[in-house]
């Protein structure tokens, strides 16, 4: 079913966009978006993608892949020169990984993107300190007032956007992107709780627990938005 929805979306595209070496270091809001893009990218008939590697590490941010004892695959990654996009997942910030990622890379490609995945909250907070706190619980995801989660959003999008303009300024030319996962979430969210999205009538439906663990609906979002990015 999956594949048949990604077949029928693709073949809808006027250009087929160049393959791209992707590279995806993250966690487990993310790690499944890797052979989302692969299924993507044969839909479209793009030949020339690659799935260069995917790193997992549960809860991580992206320090814990930078700062890995050796062998370390990001960095071996980099070293390479064939990665043509590198995409993180931070989960809260600071995150000293990603610029020392980014910096890092670009000594082994000046070509290199890297692309930053703005997530949704864990348990429908705005808690960095609480960065996985697992056993919190959100017991009905359709409860939540969702003007006060836009705001709470907000302020978490603010850091995302704030630390990608300070190291692309510090660069002097634009290399890190943001994958705007969150916000295409809670447009999900809002036009769920109105009743718009045929085939699903629950928020619940997305996930799979309170934390934010997310089901194949949101998978597939969060595909197509790494894709619309990278390509």
């Amino acid at each position: 079913m999956l594949t048949g929805l990604l077949l029928s979306i693709a073949a809808t595209s006027v250009k087929t966009p160049k393959g791209q070496s992707v590279f995806v270091c993250g966690n487990s809001f993310i790690v499944f978006v890797s052979p989302i893009l692969e299924t993507i990218a044969q839909a479209a008939d793009i030949k020339d993608h690659r799935a260069y590697d995917l790193w997992p590490l549960p809860g991580s941010r992206v320090y814990m892949h930078f700062d890995a004892p050796a062998p370390n695959r990001l960095k071996d990654g980099l070293k390479s020169r064939e990665v043509d996009v590198l995409t993180l997942s931070p989960i809260w910030l600071p995150d000293p990984g990603i610029e020392n990622a980014v910096t890092f890379g670009l000594e082994y490609n000046p070509n290199l993107r890297v692309t930053l995945q703005e997530l949704w909250l864990p348990n429908d907070e705005f808690d960095p300190v609480h960065s996985v706190r697992l056993g919190a619980k959100v017991f009905d995801h359709d409860a939540a007032d969702l003007d006060t989660l836009r705001q709470l959003h907000d302020q978490y999008f603010k850091t995302i956007d704030d630390e990608v303009i300070r190291i692309n300024t510090k660069l002097g030319k634009t290399v890190l992107y943001v994958v705007p996962v969150g916000q295409a979430m809670l447009a999900l969210r809002e036009k769920i709780a109105k009743g718009e999205v045929p085939g699903i009538t629950s928020q619940e439906d997305l996930f799979t627990d309170g934390f934010g663990h997310v089901r194949a609906p949101e998978e597939l979002l969060n595909g197509y938005c790494h894709y619309a990015v990278i390509s």
